[in-house]
Order: C-alpha cells, then sequence, then structure tokens
C-alpha cells in the first residue's frame, strides 16, 4: 500500500468511525475491529497503550486517539490526515445542530432519537468498559486491582476532581516502580 493509499484509508477510516459514534470512547470500540483485524495496523496490546495514552492526555479522547494512530501508521502527516478526519463530522453536526436548534428543540421525534443515542452509548461503553477489563486483566496483579476498585469508588461516590485520583495513581505507581526496583537489584 502506498503513502497516498494509507492516508486516504486513514482518513476515511477516521471520519467514516467518527461520523456514526457519539465519539469518546465509543469511537474506540468501533476503531478496534478495523485497525487490529482488518488492517493490522496495531496488535491489540498496542491499541490498548494507543487508548490508555488517549485517556490520559488532555483533550477529545476520540481526536487522541485517532491523532495516536496517524502517528503510528503514517508519521506526522497521519497524525494530521487522521485529526482532521475525526473533527471534520462533530463540527459539521455541531454547525448544523446549531443552525436548526429553535426547530429541533422540542420536536417528539428527536426526543426519541436521543434517548435511543443514549441507550446505544451506555452499551457501547459497557462494552469498553468489560473489553478494557478482559485485556487489561493478563497484565494486572493485585496492586493493579487494588488501584482498579481504589479509582472506581473514588469516581462513582466522590464529588472531587478526578485530577486528585490521577495524582494519587502517578504517585502510587511511583512508588511501586521504586519499591519493585529496589527489591529486584
Amino acid at each position: 500500500m502506498s503513502k497516498l493509499e494509507k492516508l486516504w484509508k486513514l482518513f476515511a477510516v477516521t471520519f467514516a468511525v467518527s461520523a456514526t459514534t457519539s465519539g469518546g470512547h465509543a469511537i474506540t470500540a468501533v476503531l478496534k475491529p478495523i485497525i487490529i483485524e482488518k488492517y493490522h495496523w496495531l496488535s491489540e496490546d498496542e491499541f490498548m497503550d494507543l487508548v490508555s495514552i488517549g485517556q490520559t492526555t488532555p483533550g477529545s479522547i476520540a481526536i487522541n486517539v485517532s491523532v495516536i494512530l496517524g502517528y503510528r501508521v503514517a508519521g506526522l502527516i497521519g497524525a494530521f490526515v487522521t485529526m482532521v478526519g475525526t473533527t471534520i463530522p462533530p463540527f459539521a453536526f455541531m454547525l448544523l445542530v446549531t443552525m436548526f436548534y429553535e426547530k429541533i428543540v422540542n420536536n417528539i421525534y428527536v426526543s426519541y432519537f436521543m434517548a435511543g443515542m443514549q441507550s446505544a452509548v451506555t452499551a457501547l461503553l459497557l462494552y469498553v468498559t468489560v473489553d478494557t477489563f478482559r485485556l487489561n486483566r493478563k497484565n494486572c496483579d493485585i496492586y493493579g486491582y487494588i488501584l482498579m476498585v481504589i479509582s472506581f469508588i473514588y469516581a462513582m461516590f466522590t464529588d472531587y476532581s478526578l485530577l486528585y485520583l490521577f495524582i494519587f495513581v502517578v504517585i502510587a505507581t511511583y512508588i511501586r516502580t521504586i519499591l519493585l526496583t529496589r527489591h529486584f537489584r
């Protein structure tokens, strides 16, 4: 596959996925089979690393994941192409919604559509959660499970910023790395 063909495929895939999903974590559920099984651009472990990086960096996870994918597959130009492909559909959609907001805000059919979309997005998020857990389970030890439970409880039952959780996890992981490094010397 030539560089131009690869760039076109990257654009087409990210554009189509962005246009047909609600973004966020839902995009990862749809992208995964395409980039791993169809085009073999990444392995499953590489994909999970890509999603982890995309989640922890500031900004939209859909754009972050797409940009990292584009960079990994085709370098800097690939990152740019996937960013554009991922950004155009939601931008165009929001532009249309903004233009017609007054006409659709109280439309009963739009309300039904939005309710259905919320159900579909919930199902996609559940799928991503279960799949991520399944894939991370093979690399997880008791320490990882403890962090997972603490993170879940913190996110679910407190109103504090997730930034504090992120700082806690970074510090806890750093301490664990230091302890393991000393243990295996």
